[in-house]
């Protein structure tokens, strides 16, 4: 589904990634784990092009682009192939939950205001977003539902992949567990997911690969077991040190 070779990215003079290589099976979930700054949202970010690389070929599916040739649109159909969860939720102030879902569905894909409302309803039910919040503003929404939302927006373009970014990152931690379930769920369908997280408990239950990045390179990958629980490289082995001693409920 997803591969990547040989991705470069540089912000001024940093060298962000440093030649990523990483290939994606078809209904696969993949668990991005490493310490801040070492470039896993650039990666994902990347991926997508919602930033440029500077060097490498991404391909998802059957849209394949090289670095510095690609066109608007080439990245507009390896787009349409993906949709991207930000760990902010980025949803629109000024919509309420269930127009932020519809919005994506009747610019992107030119649905009719009614067909774009059937399926933004059966997107935040599957994200158990209650219905007496669907015509809430994100303002008056928790941090967990605004996530919740953001998810279902993703899930109604019907994408191949699904790339989210810490997705819980900036909730409350009695919030956390119930946006994880959501992306169980979401997991369980066969959707092809690319995740950056730091729970690792999460990467070890729904996981089928983690890979471990640092100072923009890959380290270490694998079967998520074999990564979290017996890892090879010194660096991953200390990484796992202290983010359980930063999470103690991770294991």
């Amino acid at each position: 589904m997803i591969t990547i070779k040989n991705v470069k990215k540089k912000f001024d003079n940093t060298e962000i990634l440093k030649g990523i290589s990483l290939n994606v099976e078809d209904g696969k979930v993949v668990a991005i784990i490493g310490p801040s700054g070492s470039g896993k949202t650039t990666l994902l970010r990347c991926i997508n092009y919602l930033e440029d690389p500077d060097v490498g070929v991404i391909s998802v599916g059957d849209s394949l682009i090289t670095a510095g040739k690609a066109g608007k649109k080439d990245i507009l159909e390896l787009q349409r192939r993906t949709s991207f969860v930000f760990q902010n939720y980025n949803l629109f102030r000024n919509k309420t939950a269930i127009e932020n879902v519809m919005l994506a569905l009747t610019v992107v894909k030119k649905y009719p205001k009614k067909k774009a409302r059937e399926i933004a309803e059966e997107m935040l039910d599957k994200v158990s977003l209650p219905r007496d919040r669907f015509e809430y503003y994100p303002s008056s929404l928790s941090g967990g539902q605004q996530q919740r939302i953001a998810i279902a927006r993703a899930l109604a373009l019907n994408p191949e992949v699904m790339l989210l970014d810490e997705p819980t990152s900036a909730l409350d931690p009695e919030l956390v567990d119930g946006v994880l379930d959501v992306i169980r769920t979401v997991a369980n369908e066969g959707i092809t997911l690319i995740v950056v997280t730091h729970e690792l408990s999460f990467a070890a239950e729904v996981a089928d690969e983690v890979v471990f990045m640092d100072n923009g390179e890959i380290v270490e990958q694998g079967k998520a077991n074999d990564v979290l629980r017996r890892p090879r490289e010194l660096r991953t082995r200390n990484f796992l040190r202290s983010i359980r001693r930063e999470y103690p409920k991770i294991s």
